[in-house]
């Protein structure tokens, strides 16, 4: 059985290990589930390489790759040839990392003993989803936090007897994004499916109507129309949309368009104000669409989550468990700021591994720190904006 978003795990661990180009390819179609058990013969005419030799040679780096990483797979090099590493690197990637992948994929317990409470956002996020027709965005970096404060929203609408889907677009394979028309029925279908409702986009998408409006007829006459009580759709890692400019652009103006028809007093208008939109995505977006300037512009509350304050930092060691001083908390935030994740990264290694307070500021530019993933997540993300890295780099390094 294909292990649970193989696809999306696989992208992951491509950014993580800086693979790209041809490398990239090669390895995104060597450890594709439907490729497991065939041999490089089968395989590299499906890769595209130039030659078998080629592709071998490709893939000899790719193991490399893995091998030489601090957080790589142990031994891979190590008298192992040929299907021997590609068993080893796959037994390793599916019972060890893909099983640590889903865990940070999944939501964390909403009453962790280590929940930082973000007052007075939560409250206010609530607040404003009670409105008919309302319309919130939370942004932040990655890892900030966006995911488990939605989930806590959601919880709390639940038990006021709110119907709540979460629909998280960073779980989506990358084909769908491939044009606006297979995005629309995927979403849609998706949705229903969330609601336990057949997919009837047959009965309901003209082939003489654009997306947008397929998307909303499919809405407003199946997916709505019987509603008695308000929906709370929660859109996450929205950041992904907006990696597609084109698809970006017209699911803006496809959500724009929803929020103003919320705002009519006819018939129509009180269909619309019974879905309460709620899009979570990063700041950290690339792509030549800029969010602020598109059609969501000055639509509906925005929220922006802040980084821990010192304070949040010194109560959230203490539930560590943690002999922190004032001056070293000071020193972390020096070093990390006060995100989220990597203030838990930071206390996670300190508990765990009981490594002192000179040991763990000695390791963390290391790549035993415990940053390291991220940070070369975020190298990847520079090398892929030019723009970007060349303002960081200044252009001698590009």
């Amino acid at each position: 059985m294909k292990p649970e978003h193989w696809d999306k795990f696989l992208e992951d661990m491509a950014n993580s290990f800086e693979l790209k180009g041809r490398y990239r390819e090669v390895f995104s179609i060597r450890f594709a589930y439907e490729n497991w058990h065939k041999n490089d013969e089968e395989v590299w005419q499906l890769a595209q390489a130039a030659s078998l030799e080629s592709y071998k040679k490709q893939m000899t780096d790719v193991y490399k790759q893995f091998a030489i990483s601090s957080n790589g797979c142990p031994n891979l090099t190590q008298g192992i040839r040929g299907a021997g590493k590609f068993e080893k690197l796959r037994v390793w990637l599916k019972e060890t990392q893909h099983l640590l992948w889903l865990n940070n994929l999944a939501p964390k317990p909403l009453e962790s003993p280590f929940y930082v409470e973000l007052l007075p956002i939560e409250l206010e996020c609530y607040q404003a989803l009670l409105q008919p027709g309302a319309f919130v965005r939370i942004k932040a970096p990655p890892q900030m936090g966006k995911t488990l404060l939605l989930d806590r929203v959601l919880a709390q609408l639940r038990s006021k007897g709110y119907q709540t889907l979460h629909f998280n677009f960073g779980l989506e394979d990358s084909e769908i994004f491939t044009s606006y028309s297979q995005f629309s029925q995927s979403f849609c279908a998706g949705i229903s499916q969330l609601l336990d409702l057949p997919d009837c986009l047959e009965d309901y998408w003209s082939e003489n109507l654009g997306s947008n409006r397929n998307t909303t007829k499919y809405f407003e006459k199946y997916l709505l129309t019987e509603r008695t009580s308000p929906l709370i759709l929660a859109l996450n890692r929205v950041d992904r949309v907006f990696e597609h400019e084109t698809i970006a652009l017209d699911f803006c103006r496809l959500l724009r368009g929803w929020y103003d028809r919320a705002r009519q007093s006819d018939r129509r208008g009180g269909i619309w104000q019974q879905l309460r939109l709620v899009v979570a995505h990063s700041t950290d977006v690339y792509s030549s669409l800029n969010i602020n300037s598109s059609p969501l512009a000055g639509v509906g509350k925005v929220f922006l989550l802040p980084e821990f304050s010192l304070q949040q930092l010194q109560d959230l060691a203490r539930r560590y468990q943690l002999d922190l001083t004032d001056v070293q908390i000071e020193e972390l935030m020096n070093l990390i700021g006060g995100h989220p994740y990597l203030v838990r990264q930071a206390f996670d290694y300190l508990r765990d591994r009981q490594v002192s307070w000179q040991e763990f500021l000695q390791i963390s530019c290391t790549d035993s720190s415990p940053f390291s993933n991220y940070l070369r997540q975020l190298l990847w993300t520079l090398q892929q904006a030019r723009s970007l890295a060349k303002a960081f780099f200044g252009s001698s390094h590009i």
